[in-house]
Protein backbone atom coordinates (compact mmCIF):
# COMPACT_ATOMS: atom_id res chain seq x y z
CA UNK A 1 0.00 0.00 0.00
CA UNK A 2 1.80 3.45 -1.25
CA UNK A 3 2.52 5.96 1.51
CA UNK A 4 0.84 9.24 2.14
CA UNK A 5 4.10 10.31 0.92
CA UNK A 6 3.94 8.78 -2.07
CA UNK A 7 0.16 9.55 -3.03
CA UNK A 8 0.81 13.34 -2.38
CA UNK A 9 4.17 12.55 -4.82
CA UNK A 10 1.90 10.95 -7.43
CA UNK A 11 -0.73 13.54 -6.58
CA UNK A 12 1.24 16.56 -8.12
CA UNK A 13 1.87 14.26 -11.48
CA UNK A 14 -1.66 13.24 -11.73
CA UNK A 15 -4.14 14.77 -13.40
CA UNK A 16 -5.74 18.39 -12.45
CA UNK A 17 -8.66 17.69 -10.35
CA UNK A 18 -6.31 14.90 -8.60
CA UNK A 19 -3.59 17.79 -8.08
CA UNK A 20 -5.90 20.13 -6.73
CA UNK A 21 -7.44 17.93 -4.28
CA UNK A 22 -3.96 17.23 -3.27
CA UNK A 23 -2.81 20.67 -2.88
CA UNK A 24 -6.38 21.12 -0.62
CA UNK A 25 -5.47 18.35 1.44
CA UNK A 26 -5.68 18.66 5.04
CA UNK A 27 -2.15 19.36 5.12
CA UNK A 28 -0.56 22.42 6.02
CA UNK A 29 0.21 24.66 3.42
CA UNK A 30 4.21 25.04 2.44
CA UNK A 31 5.72 27.74 3.69
CA UNK A 32 8.85 28.24 0.91
CA UNK A 33 11.93 31.32 1.26
CA UNK A 34 14.21 32.40 4.18
CA UNK A 35 15.22 34.84 6.89
CA UNK A 36 12.82 37.42 6.43
CA UNK A 37 10.92 36.77 3.01
CA UNK A 38 9.06 33.62 3.88
CA UNK A 39 5.56 33.00 2.44
CA UNK A 40 2.90 29.96 2.82
CA UNK A 41 1.98 29.10 -0.67
CA UNK A 42 -1.84 29.17 -2.01
CA UNK A 43 -1.71 27.27 -5.13
CA UNK A 44 -4.79 27.46 -7.23
CA UNK A 45 -5.82 30.60 -6.18
CA UNK A 46 -9.34 32.18 -7.00
CA UNK A 47 -12.81 30.30 -8.31
CA UNK A 48 -14.00 30.58 -12.00
CA UNK A 49 -17.62 30.52 -12.52
CA UNK A 50 -18.85 27.46 -14.83
CA UNK A 51 -17.96 27.87 -18.64
CA UNK A 52 -15.08 29.47 -17.54
CA UNK A 53 -11.38 28.80 -18.08
CA UNK A 54 -7.78 29.84 -17.69
CA UNK A 55 -6.04 28.34 -20.42
CA UNK A 56 -2.03 29.33 -19.73
CA UNK A 57 -1.91 32.43 -16.74
CA UNK A 58 0.37 34.97 -18.60
CA UNK A 59 0.04 38.39 -16.47
CA UNK A 60 -1.16 40.06 -13.69
CA UNK A 61 -1.86 43.66 -11.91
CA UNK A 62 -3.71 45.10 -9.29
CA UNK A 63 -5.78 48.28 -9.11
CA UNK A 64 -5.93 50.55 -5.98
CA UNK A 65 -8.71 48.82 -4.34
CA UNK A 66 -6.83 45.95 -4.45
CA UNK A 67 -8.53 44.01 -7.39
CA UNK A 68 -6.77 41.27 -8.83
CA UNK A 69 -6.76 41.21 -12.79
CA UNK A 70 -5.61 37.94 -14.34
CA UNK A 71 -4.28 37.63 -18.23
CA UNK A 72 -5.06 33.97 -19.53
CA UNK A 73 -5.64 32.72 -22.92
CA UNK A 74 -8.52 30.59 -21.88
CA UNK A 75 -12.25 32.39 -22.07
CA UNK A 76 -14.63 33.74 -22.18
CA UNK A 77 -12.05 37.01 -22.94
CA UNK A 78 -9.05 37.37 -22.07
CA UNK A 79 -8.67 39.05 -18.42
CA UNK A 80 -10.38 37.75 -15.53
CA UNK A 81 -11.12 39.84 -12.38
CA UNK A 82 -11.38 39.03 -8.91
CA UNK A 83 -11.62 40.18 -5.30
CA UNK A 84 -9.06 40.19 -2.92
CA UNK A 85 -10.65 37.27 -1.43
CA UNK A 86 -10.06 35.34 -5.19
CA UNK A 87 -13.88 35.65 -5.80
CA UNK A 88 -14.51 36.14 -9.38
CA UNK A 89 -16.06 39.26 -10.46
CA UNK A 90 -16.19 39.31 -14.18
CA UNK A 91 -14.10 38.92 -17.37
CA UNK A 92 -12.91 41.70 -19.75
CA UNK A 93 -11.42 41.73 -23.40
CA UNK A 94 -13.36 39.26 -25.29
CA UNK A 95 -11.32 40.91 -28.08
CA UNK A 96 -8.27 39.31 -27.10
CA UNK A 97 -9.69 35.75 -26.43
CA UNK A 98 -6.84 33.14 -26.38
CA UNK A 99 -4.03 35.91 -26.87
CA UNK A 100 -4.00 37.03 -23.38
CA UNK A 101 -0.21 38.05 -22.45
CA UNK A 102 1.09 41.12 -20.36
CA UNK A 103 -1.48 43.53 -18.42
CA UNK A 104 -0.75 46.34 -16.51
CA UNK A 105 -3.00 49.30 -15.04
CA UNK A 106 -2.39 52.89 -14.75
CA UNK A 107 -3.76 56.01 -13.03
CA UNK A 108 -4.08 58.96 -15.27
CA UNK A 109 -5.01 62.70 -14.28
CA UNK A 110 -8.18 62.87 -12.21
CA UNK A 111 -7.51 59.26 -10.45
CA UNK A 112 -9.39 57.19 -13.13
CA UNK A 113 -7.56 54.18 -13.72
CA UNK A 114 -6.69 51.89 -16.79
CA UNK A 115 -6.05 48.79 -17.72
CA UNK A 116 -3.04 47.93 -20.75
CA UNK A 117 -3.10 44.52 -21.94
CA UNK A 118 -0.12 42.84 -24.14
CA UNK A 119 -1.84 40.88 -26.76
CA UNK A 120 -0.28 37.78 -28.95
CA UNK A 121 -2.73 39.32 -31.37
CA UNK A 122 -2.08 41.25 -34.78
CA UNK A 123 -3.56 44.43 -33.09
CA UNK A 124 -1.19 43.60 -29.95
CA UNK A 125 -1.71 46.60 -27.54
CA UNK A 126 -5.29 47.68 -26.20
CA UNK A 127 -5.88 50.52 -23.48
CA UNK A 128 -9.29 49.45 -21.60
CA UNK A 129 -11.40 51.01 -18.73
CA UNK A 130 -11.53 48.72 -15.51
CA UNK A 131 -14.94 47.61 -16.51
CA UNK A 132 -13.62 46.37 -19.71
CA UNK A 133 -14.65 49.81 -22.17
CA UNK A 134 -12.28 49.92 -24.91
CA UNK A 135 -10.60 53.09 -24.93
CA UNK A 136 -7.69 52.17 -28.16
CA UNK A 137 -6.16 49.40 -29.73
CA UNK A 138 -2.67 50.15 -31.74
CA UNK A 139 -0.63 48.04 -34.09
CA UNK A 140 3.09 47.89 -34.81
CA UNK A 141 4.25 51.28 -35.13
CA UNK A 142 5.22 51.76 -38.72
CA UNK A 143 7.03 54.96 -38.11
CA UNK A 144 9.65 52.98 -36.04
CA UNK A 145 10.63 51.13 -39.84
CA UNK A 146 10.89 48.00 -37.60
CA UNK A 147 7.39 46.14 -39.37
CA UNK A 148 7.95 47.52 -42.73
CA UNK A 149 8.93 43.76 -43.93
CA UNK A 150 5.97 42.08 -42.75
CA UNK A 151 7.86 41.36 -39.24
CA UNK A 152 5.61 40.14 -36.44
CA UNK A 153 3.96 42.40 -33.65
CA UNK A 154 3.71 40.13 -30.76
CA UNK A 155 4.03 42.61 -27.83
CA UNK A 156 4.92 40.97 -24.23
CA UNK A 157 4.66 44.08 -21.62
CA UNK A 158 4.43 47.35 -20.54
CA UNK A 159 6.13 49.80 -18.30
CA UNK A 160 4.72 53.35 -17.32
CA UNK A 161 7.20 56.27 -17.51
CA UNK A 162 7.14 59.40 -15.11
CA UNK A 163 5.37 61.66 -17.62
CA UNK A 164 2.66 59.64 -18.03
CA UNK A 165 4.04 57.67 -21.20
CA UNK A 166 5.04 53.98 -21.23
CA UNK A 167 7.43 51.59 -22.84
CA UNK A 168 6.23 48.17 -24.52
CA UNK A 169 8.17 45.56 -24.87
CA UNK A 170 7.80 43.71 -28.46
CA UNK A 171 9.20 40.10 -26.68
CA UNK A 172 7.88 37.82 -28.98
CA UNK A 173 8.18 40.10 -31.77
CA UNK A 174 11.01 41.58 -33.37
CA UNK A 175 13.02 42.38 -29.91
CA UNK A 176 12.46 45.75 -29.63
CA UNK A 177 11.40 48.37 -27.09
CA UNK A 178 9.08 51.49 -28.88
CA UNK A 179 8.71 54.29 -26.09
CA UNK A 180 5.19 55.97 -26.39
CA UNK A 181 3.86 59.68 -25.00
CA UNK A 182 0.87 59.40 -22.98
CA UNK A 183 -1.81 59.72 -25.37
CA UNK A 184 -0.13 56.65 -27.04
CA UNK A 185 1.54 58.07 -29.55
CA UNK A 186 5.33 57.04 -30.61
CA UNK A 187 8.18 58.15 -30.02
CA UNK A 188 11.34 56.35 -30.66
CA UNK A 189 12.76 52.42 -30.41
CA UNK A 190 15.57 50.58 -29.14
CA UNK A 191 16.88 47.68 -28.74
CA UNK A 192 16.71 44.89 -31.05
CA UNK A 193 18.87 41.18 -31.63
CA UNK A 194 21.77 40.76 -29.93
CA UNK A 195 24.20 40.06 -26.93
CA UNK A 196 25.50 43.43 -27.10
CA UNK A 197 24.38 45.68 -23.93
CA UNK A 198 21.30 47.37 -25.31
CA UNK A 199 19.96 44.66 -27.59
CA UNK A 200 17.92 41.71 -26.17
CA UNK A 201 17.71 38.47 -27.13
CA UNK A 202 13.64 38.28 -25.70
CA UNK A 203 13.02 41.64 -23.70
CA UNK A 204 10.12 39.95 -22.01
CA UNK A 205 9.16 41.89 -18.85
CA UNK A 206 9.95 45.56 -18.20
CA UNK A 207 9.73 47.98 -14.73
CA UNK A 208 10.63 51.81 -14.15
CA UNK A 209 13.25 50.88 -11.34
CA UNK A 210 13.20 54.61 -9.40
CA UNK A 211 15.59 53.08 -6.71
CA UNK A 212 18.59 55.27 -7.62
CA UNK A 213 17.80 58.57 -8.22
CA UNK A 214 17.34 59.05 -11.86
CA UNK A 215 14.43 56.95 -13.36
CA UNK A 216 15.70 53.97 -15.11
CA UNK A 217 14.37 51.05 -17.06
CA UNK A 218 14.30 47.41 -15.80
CA UNK A 219 14.68 44.58 -18.69
CA UNK A 220 14.00 40.97 -18.59
CA UNK A 221 16.71 40.05 -21.49
CA UNK A 222 14.54 36.37 -20.74
CA UNK A 223 16.44 34.10 -23.48
CA UNK A 224 19.89 35.64 -22.41
CA UNK A 225 19.31 35.40 -18.67
CA UNK A 226 20.18 38.43 -17.63
CA UNK A 227 18.47 41.99 -16.80
CA UNK A 228 19.28 44.84 -18.27
CA UNK A 229 18.93 48.31 -16.88
CA UNK A 230 18.86 51.02 -19.24
CA UNK A 231 18.25 54.85 -19.21
CA UNK A 232 14.93 55.62 -19.90
CA UNK A 233 15.56 56.63 -23.96
CA UNK A 234 17.70 53.19 -24.70
CA UNK A 235 21.23 53.74 -23.63
CA UNK A 236 22.46 50.89 -21.50
CA UNK A 237 24.01 51.22 -17.60
CA UNK A 238 24.35 48.04 -16.66
CA UNK A 239 23.34 43.96 -15.94
CA UNK A 240 22.41 41.79 -13.32
CA UNK A 241 23.88 38.24 -15.19
CA UNK A 242 23.33 34.63 -14.06
CA UNK A 243 19.49 34.27 -14.19
CA UNK A 244 17.36 31.65 -15.48
CA UNK A 245 15.26 33.07 -17.92
CA UNK A 246 13.40 35.98 -16.23
CA UNK A 247 10.38 36.57 -17.41
CA UNK A 248 9.30 39.35 -15.35
CA UNK A 249 9.92 42.14 -13.09
CA UNK A 250 8.26 44.13 -10.36
CA UNK A 251 9.49 46.67 -7.59
CA UNK A 252 8.32 47.44 -4.06
CA UNK A 253 10.32 48.68 -0.76
CA UNK A 254 13.52 48.98 -2.70
CA UNK A 255 13.22 45.42 -3.48
CA UNK A 256 13.04 44.17 -7.31
CA UNK A 257 10.90 40.75 -7.69
CA UNK A 258 12.06 38.90 -11.17
CA UNK A 259 9.89 35.72 -12.05
CA UNK A 260 12.38 32.98 -13.58
CA UNK A 261 10.63 31.16 -16.20
CA UNK A 262 12.66 28.28 -15.52
CA UNK A 263 11.39 27.58 -12.49
CA UNK A 264 10.95 29.92 -9.23
CA UNK A 265 10.91 33.44 -8.01
CA UNK A 266 14.30 35.98 -6.87
CA UNK A 267 14.63 39.04 -5.03
CA UNK A 268 17.33 41.53 -5.66
CA UNK A 269 18.08 44.43 -3.28
CA UNK A 270 19.47 48.23 -4.36
CA UNK A 271 22.72 46.79 -4.62
CA UNK A 272 20.99 45.26 -7.55
CA UNK A 273 22.58 41.84 -6.01
CA UNK A 274 20.39 38.76 -5.75
CA UNK A 275 19.27 38.50 -1.75
CA UNK A 276 17.30 35.03 -1.80
CA UNK A 277 16.06 32.33 -4.75
CA UNK A 278 12.64 30.88 -3.60
CA UNK A 279 10.34 28.34 -5.17
CA UNK A 280 12.73 26.85 -7.34
CA UNK A 281 12.64 22.44 -7.52
CA UNK A 282 16.23 21.22 -7.19
CA UNK A 283 15.10 18.65 -9.85
CA UNK A 284 13.36 21.10 -12.37
CA UNK A 285 9.82 19.15 -13.74
CA UNK A 286 10.40 16.78 -16.24
CA UNK A 287 6.97 18.18 -18.01
CA UNK A 288 5.87 21.69 -18.37
CA UNK A 289 2.05 20.22 -17.19
CA UNK A 290 3.60 19.17 -13.82
CA UNK A 291 2.81 21.32 -10.68
CA UNK A 292 5.04 20.47 -8.01
CA UNK A 293 3.79 21.95 -4.37
CA UNK A 294 5.52 24.41 -2.50
CA UNK A 295 7.04 25.32 -5.90
CA UNK A 296 6.92 26.72 -9.28
CA UNK A 297 7.58 25.73 -12.76
CA UNK A 298 7.05 27.66 -15.47
CA UNK A 299 6.77 31.17 -13.61
CA UNK A 300 5.37 33.85 -16.35
CA UNK A 301 4.75 36.65 -13.71
CA UNK A 302 5.26 37.64 -10.18
CA UNK A 303 3.91 40.85 -9.18
CA UNK A 304 3.78 42.50 -5.11
CA UNK A 305 -0.08 43.03 -4.12
CA UNK A 306 -0.85 46.22 -2.35
CA UNK A 307 -1.50 43.98 0.76
CA UNK A 308 2.24 42.75 0.36
CA UNK A 309 1.75 39.29 -0.62
CA UNK A 310 2.83 38.31 -3.90
CA UNK A 311 0.89 36.21 -7.05
CA UNK A 312 2.77 34.49 -9.21
CA UNK A 313 0.94 33.09 -12.63
CA UNK A 314 2.42 29.80 -14.17
CA UNK A 315 2.32 29.33 -18.13
CA UNK A 316 1.01 25.45 -17.50
CA UNK A 317 -1.62 23.79 -19.45
CA UNK A 318 -5.37 25.23 -17.79
CA UNK A 319 -3.16 27.90 -15.75
CA UNK A 320 -1.87 28.03 -12.15
CA UNK A 321 -2.08 30.93 -9.65
CA UNK A 322 -0.21 31.07 -6.50
CA UNK A 323 -0.80 33.72 -3.59
CA UNK A 324 2.50 33.95 -1.68
CA UNK A 325 1.47 35.47 1.71
CA UNK A 326 4.42 36.46 4.22
CA UNK A 327 4.79 33.86 6.38
CA UNK A 328 4.90 36.11 9.51
CA UNK A 329 1.23 37.37 8.37
CA UNK A 330 -0.48 33.79 9.10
Amino acid sequence: MPTRRQFLLSATLAAPAARLLAEKSSEAPPVIGAGSHRFTCQHDWGTLPDGHSWGMTHGVAFDSQGLVYIAHTGGPGSVFVFDPAGRFLRSLAPQYQGAGHGLAIRQADGGKEFLYLAALADRGLAKFTLTGDLVWEKPAPAASGRYSHGELFRPSSISFTPDGGFHLADGHGTGFIHRFDDSGAWLSTFGGPGDAPGQFRTPHGLQLDTRHGAPRLAVCDRAAGRLQFLTLDGQPLGELPGLRWPSSIDSRQGLLLVAEFLGGLVLIDEKDQIITRFGHSDTPPASPAERPIGRFNRPHAAAFHPDGSIFVVEALPQGRVTRLVPASAG
